[in-house]
């Protein structure tokens, strides 16, 4: 781009900004410009629009937390989560924030969106996935591990009856070779059994603490109630 090109872009997105916001924020948050950002909800463009936007195919919903997530823009969604942007903001499709960071890999911006409460177990529309399906299709270990470490259901079931466990490193096309597939799939595993066991013996310190808590209750003795004599 020249930089006559480079003023007229410049230009075209200062009027942009002041007649649709909205659409300038969203713009600025999938490409990652804080300053912008900031600048636009300064100015009160809704961190929660939720935009058309014409793919040439088909016209799809997008949101500026949605965008932001996606790319692993981390400070651009600390400003919007600031500005009070909806943390499961549902872009198309039931697909929220997590879901988008969780598709492109972006295990820290999934780690900042649970901190913010993102419900980790909501299932998009289409296949019926949650986050932690879409993590573990992808043989995305850091991810799985994230969402695992973090308490999503790894007993939930999609459209097709398949809980995470069951796509382990399902889509093709991700792996360089055969054997990267296999090592990917066996550490996913090795979260997905790590957190079996510490179940399991959650389960048994609960069971033990029940038991001695029942050994130290005193029950008291009936009391006996003497009538008097008439």
């Amino acid at each position: 781009m020249t930089p006559q090109q480079a003023r007229k872009e410049a230009q075209r997105w200062a009027q942009i900004e002041k007649d649709d916001p909205d659409f300038a924020l969203l713009h600025y948050a999938e490409i990652g410009h804080l300053g912008k950002v900031k600048k636009l909800i300064a100015a009160g463009a809704d961190v929660n629009a939720r935009v058309d936007i014409n793919t040439g195919i088909e016209t799809v919903k997008d949101a500026p937390l949605y965008a932001a997530a996606g790319a692993g823009h981390i400070e651009v969604a600390e400003a919007l989560l600031a500005a009070g942007a909806d943390v499961d903001i549902e872009a198309e499709d039931n697909w929220r924030p997590l879901h988008h960071a969780v598709l492109n890999g972006q295990a820290k911006m999934a780690a900042l969106l649970i901190r913010h409460k993102a419900d980790m177990n909501l299932r998009e529309a289409l296949q019926g996935q949650t986050p932690l399906h879409i993590a573990s299709e992808r043989g995305d270990e850091k991810t799985v591990a994230v969402l695992v470490d973090a308490g999503a259901a790894r007993y939930q079931w999609d459209h097709n009856a398949n809980a995470p466990v069951d796509v382990i490193c399902a889509v093709g096309g991700l792996f360089k070779t055969d054997t990267d597939k296999k090592q990917k799939a066996a550490v996913l595993r090795d979260i997905f059994n790590a957190a079996t066991l510490r179940d399991i013996a959650h389960d048994k310190e609960a069971r033990a603490a029940l038991g001695t808590l029942q050994q130290d209750v005193v029950v008291a003795k009936p009391l006996t109630i003497r009538r008097r004599a008439p």
